[in-house]
């Protein structure tokens, strides 16, 4: 039995003192399936080393993995501000834990899930503009034809000038 209900094994993760609670009460998106401790009255603990054999994890590390496949794999369906304000405040709150989100990062910093004014993109290569006191995702790739776009108006302009 898990937080979640019944799962695999394969599908299950025992947590520790240190890191456990902090999924819970963190995550709108996704919910870790956690071993119910206390469903087995804290003597399952003692079985750790065949839970590890029937494939359940213990590392903080692969519990981060799963968190970034889970939201890779909604987040492709449907995205929303919500979800991807979830992941960053998580993000945000591991960082102020002084808690590794690494393995989270690498597994969601590839995907196309930032809403941006050319579409959903991936983190990597984004950065802010500011327009009219607002601020803006854009991509190097729609600074490349923005700016391109503008260099042709400008000599296109300054051509009809000279005729």
């Amino acid at each position: 039995m898990t937080s979640v209900g019944y799962r695999s094994p394969a599908d299950s993760f025992m947590s520790n003192a240190e890191w456990g609670c902090l999924f819970q009460a963190k995550l709108a998106f996704v919910d870790v399936p956690m071993i119910d401790q206390e469903y087995y009255r804290g003597q399952i603990v003692d079985f750790k080393e065949v839970l590890g054999t029937l494939g359940v994890k213990f590392e903080f590390s692969q519990a981060m993995s799963y968190i970034g496949k889970r939201f890779m794999s909604i987040v492709t369906s449907t995205p929303t501000g919500d979800m991807v304000l979830s992941l960053l405040h998580f993000i945000r709150f591991l960082k102020k834990e002084h808690v590794s989100s690494d393995h989270l990062i690498k597994t969601v910093r590839g995907g196309d899930w930032l809403k941006t004014c050319s579409g959903y993109r991936s983190p990597a290569g984004l950065f802010f503009s500011v327009q009219n006191g607002q601020y803006h995702l854009k991509s190097a790739v729609y600074l490349l034809l923005t700016s391109t776009s503008m260099a042709m108006k400008s000599v296109n302009a300054s051509q009809s000038f000279s005729n």
